[in-house]
């Protein structure tokens, strides 16, 4: 068991998961861990950590699950975590702070958490039991969702209702692109208008950002319809894939414009997220890294393995809630932009015990 205070661990760059839960730590949460670019959990649950939640937290860009139980911080929660937390981007918990749950400004925050003793106690065979029961229910209720769902998708509550920005690219300026592309650059630069709720409007880079946040295109891990996609570090910090448009790909061209129209306005927690797009020289797309890869990875390759079935029964809500949404934003009528999107619904991360 582990005391004293959290060392420095600000020289593992490569840090995914972060997990110290159940020992003796205390003092505050160190500076250091907000050097960590691609932490996607931090499990610091069980100790006696003081002090407030720092605000470097909230800036850690892949960070998906935050576990604080049952310690002693106090203070409040800072913004962005609270914003990424009620917009479901990150699994935030925080129960078992006395001080910092008798804040009312905290209390939706303060659920009340199971014990670790207490959840040992569950047997395999009894969690199998009831996986398969909330399965075959969800199935059933998903069905049920998908066929006479008629509710409207809100993205931005209370946000007024805008005179929408035409932003659909010609198909035959994208089919000319390698040889007129000033053209397609004066439409696509027109996406710029389009925000996420909440959010920041995609970013436009030049070419020669994409060559420098690759290192020249040296490392590739995938290749579909698109084209090749990259591994990239922007701002020399934070891990993006990075997918350029082949050259003979017209599936790709269309998938180019649909990408850039549908992600620049959507704002949603089963979306891959688009940080920008580049028009000069190459058709670019810029995404968030997901760290564990792809769904056809983890069910057939060399993925992170899903071996619970709670975690093939949360992506198939997931992929039901993309589904749904593709069916009430863009009124899909046939498979062609759902079959595209199969291989992004990427594992944000498996909180296997």
């Amino acid at each position: 068991m582990l005391n004293g205070s959290i060392p420095n661990l600000g020289a593992l760059q490569d840090l995914k998961i972060l997990d110290l839960h159940g020992n003796q730590l205390s003092g505050s949460i160190p500076d250091v861990l907000g050097d960590l670019p691609v932490l996607t959990t931090l499990d610091l649950h069980g100790n006696q950590l003081s002090g407030s939640i720092p605000d470097f937290l909230g800036d850690l860009p892949v960070l998906t699950t935050l576990n604080l139980d049952n310690n002693n911080l106090s203070g409040e929660i800072p913004e962005k975590l609270r914003y990424r937390a009620s917009n479901s981007l990150l699994n935030l918990s925080i129960a078992g702070n006395p001080v910092l749950c008798s804040n009312q400004s905290n209390q939706g925050f303060c659920k009340t958490s199971i014990p670790d003793s207490e959840e040992k106690t569950h047997t395999k065979k009894s969690k199998t039991a009831l996986i398969v029961g909330l399965a075959a229910a969800a199935a059933i209720t998903l069905i049920l969702v998908l066929a006479v769902s008629k509710r409207a998708i809100v993205f931005c509550k209370g946000r007024k209702q805008q005179t929408p920005v035409d932003t659909k690219v010609p198909s035959q300026e994208l089919r000319t692109i390698h040889a007129d592309e000033s053209g397609l650059q004066d439409n696509v630069a027109s996406l710029q208008q389009h925000t996420r709720c909440g959010g920041s409007p995609a970013q436009l880079f030049s070419y020669k950002d994409i060559i420098s946040m690759t290192e020249n295109l040296r490392n590739p891990i995938g290749k579909g319809a698109f084209g090749m996609v990259y591994y990239g570090l922007l701002n020399n910090k934070h891990p993006v894939a990075v997918k350029v448009l082949s050259k003979d790909s017209w599936q790709g061209e269309k998938e180019f414009r649909s990408e850039v129209e549908f992600l620049s306005m959507t704002h949603h927690r089963n979306v891959v997220k688009l940080l920008g797009y580049c028009t000069e020289r190459e058709l670019v797309l810029v995404y968030e890294y997901m760290v564990n890869g792809s769904l056809s990875d983890s069910l057939h390759g060399n993925g992170k393995t899903l071996s619970l079935w709670r975690d093939r029964l949360q992506i198939a809500v997931d992929i039901a809630r993309v589904l749904l949404l593709y069916i009430e934003m863009l009124k899909v009528t046939t498979f062609s932009l759902i079959k595209i999107w199969l291989e992004k619904f990427l594992i944000l991360e498996s909180q296997s015990q």
